[in-house]
């Protein structure tokens, strides 16, 4: 798809904001269900089936997750494609598809593969029903990475599907009624991706094209990179520090998210019921983290793209200093929690604004599509590692510290202050982003500043912020 291949966008202000809505409905329904998987692992999915629960057990649940998070980075490279060569509405359409039945298969499914194959299609074509609409940005010239920002982290809302779930769970509906109920409302949702999505990225309005047009300017420092082929924009700088960014910071995410569940079993520090209501706070924290996103957004359009990955590492090790520091409160536990929750929903705008704000939008799918595939294989080693670092006091029912039983509790302190270590090291990529780009910057001084240090001249809503 070439740069101006584009659809017009709606000039009613109206048919723009309801076009936003709808995509933020279709990112909650379908884009991140499986981050939303610790409010169902230790309840639903490990019930027996003659109480309405799926019958696994927990370490498979872990093994489920790990398999479904690799799959879910690797599918936008597949997907990606589609997206560059057939455009939003094909995309959505493919993969909102795939998600709706990926729930039908879970949803009747009786052995540990047939869960897998479910739970995999849901995890594959989920991130591309956000990846395809993150252009409608575009509709909202003057504010583009903010809009792109609230759209791209509606999938935060998505967290707290499979933990409604749970709750309704509660109430005595079989998990079959309900993931093949959710399948039902996502294939609605494919229906509407093929009324109403263009086939073709919208474009700028021409009233709101001020900005846009100095940024594709002779002044636009990126300008060379965004002409380049995709072959030099693969292997510049400024996309592999940007990969290395997004693959290290997910990769923990994502870790985290997969083990938690036995990471609280090991350490036995809360008993079992509050252990479930701890995973369940993570789930909604995650959830609403989407009021962040106005902040991610002022961050990336006025105060910069360096400050705001600053702020996103910032965030992903005061979440480990809460797990260590936490101790038996759960106060302490539920702040962690809002830190990650804020960390993940800073890392996806982040990402996405950077990349299209580089190199645009003529290989963007495939690009973001690669950093997805390299950070999907990363996530194979999630199974392997957490069995390294986990004990084995979370198979013993109702386990509690202090007990006299044979078991361990693992090495999730070493984990924590490794994560630590390494997002401390993360924060040479700003860095590095920072001292490498000044140079363009100076010879351009009418660009916005790589400054860690908002320039007063920015305003609430411009585009003039750069990595």
């Amino acid at each position: 798809m070439t740069e101006d291949k584009s659809a017009p966008a709606p000039k009613s202000y109206v048919a723009r904001v309801l076009l936003v809505i709808f995509a933020m409905v279709q990112i909650t329904l379908a884009a991140g269900l499986i981050i939303g998987w610790p409010g169902i692992a230790g309840s639903m999915l490990v019930e027996p089936l003659e109480n309405g629960g799926a019958g696994l057990t927990l370490d498979q649940t872990t093994q489920l997750y790990g398999l479904a998070a690799a799959v879910n980075y690797v599918a936008p490279l597949f997907l990606g494609l589609v997206l560059d060569k057939f455009g939003p509405r094909a995309c959505s359409v493919l993969s909102n598809a795939i998600v709706s039945i990926g729930l039908a298969i879970f949803s009747s499914a009786s052995s540990f593969s047939t869960f897998a194959l479910g739970i995999c299609c849901v995890a594959f074509g989920g991130p591309s029903v956000q990846q395809c609409l993150l252009h409608i940005g575009n509709i909202f010239a003057e504010r583009r990475y903010f809009v792109m920002g609230i759209v791209a982290e509606s999938i935060t809302l998505s967290f707290a599907i499979f933990p409604v779930m749970d709750i309704i769970w509660e109430h005595g509906y079989g998990f079959r009624i309900l993931f093949a109920g959710l399948g039902v409302l996502v294939f609605l949702s494919t229906i509407g991706s093929l009324l109403l999505w263009p086939d073709a990225p919208y474009e700028i309005p021409k009233s709101d094209d001020a900005n846009e047009e100095k940024e594709k300017g002779d002044d636009d420092p990126d300008k060379d990179l965004k002409e380049a082929s995709f072959f030099d924009q693969l292997s510049s700088g400024v996309y592999l520090r940007l990969c290395i960014f997004f693959v290290v910071t997910s990769w923990w995410g994502n870790f985290y998210i997969a083990t938690v569940t036995v990471e609280l079993g090991d350490q036995g520090i809360f008993d079992a019921e509050m252990q479930h209501t701890l995973t369940r706070w993570l789930s909604f924290l995650d959830a609403g983290a989407i009021i962040a996103a106005p902040l991610s957004g002022y961050m990336l359009d006025s105060v910069g793209f360096a400050p705001t990955a600053v702020v996103t590492i910032a965030l992903g090790i005061l979440q480990q200093v809460g797990l260590l520091v936490a101790g038996s409160s759960s106060h302490v536990m539920i702040g962690s929690f809002t830190a990650y929750a804020v960390y993940r929903a800073f890392l996806f705008p982040y990402f996405f604004a950077s990349l299209s704000r580089r190199m645009g939008f003529r290989f963007f799918g495939f690009l973001s599509g690669i950093s997805f595939c390299i950070s999907g294989f990363t996530q194979f080693g999630v199974a392997p590692v957490a069995l390294v670092i986990e004990g084995d006091c979370h198979k013993i029912e109702d386990y509690t510290t202090g007990q006299d039983v044979n078991c361990s509790e693992g090495s999730w302190v070493t984990a924590h202050w490794l994560q630590i270590i390494i997002l401390a090291l993360l924060l040479l990529v700003p860095f590095l982003n920072v001292r490498l780009e000044q140079p363009k910057r100076i010879q351009n001084p009418e660009e916005e500043s790589t400054s860690f240090l908002p320039s007063s001249s920015s305003e609430y809503g411009s585009i003039k912020s750069g990595p």
